[in-house]
């Protein structure tokens, strides 16, 4: 995705892949980024669904990824105080004060990551991509 001429210095794209999920979090200028990449991210070994939530805006600026950065680290430190949820099973992504959170979790667990990272301030809304446990 980064050496595509497709998605020049115009983007900014984040991949996180988790048990064969790849989500796309970032910024495209427009629905033919968009597609192309996450015709690439499909294209991978390995790479079994592709979620694609990146945004058709101007690249965010530092001032957003460093506050998306914190809301992670809160979300992650709410996680492991937790009893209740085994926080290495479950991998969080902030873009845009949107949290993702991605791992292999039954579904009291999940529900738990989810009113935990309710809790954070400035979320804005949770996406859960997770994949039942055994």
């Amino acid at each position: 995705i980064v050496t595509d001429p497709a998605l020049d210095n115009t983007t900014h794209i984040s991949t996180t892949v988790v048990n064969g999920v790849a989500l796309l979090t970032g910024e495209v200028s427009n629905e033919e980024q968009k597609l192309r990449a996450a015709k690439i991210a499909n294209s991978y070994q390995g790479v079994d669904q592709v979620v694609n939530e990146l945004a058709i805006l101007g690249k965010s600026s530092f001032t957003s990824r460093t506050n998306d950065s914190l809301i992670t680290a809160k979300v992650k430190t709410e996680l492991l105080r937790s009893k209740e949820v085994n926080a290495s099973n479950i991998k969080v992504v902030t873009e845009r004060s949107v949290v993702y959170l991605m791992g292999i979790v039954g579904q009291q667990e999940g529900d738990m990551a989810v009113n935990l990272a309710k809790q954070v301030g400035g979320v804005q809304r949770i996406v859960k991509i997770f994949m039942p446990s055994a």
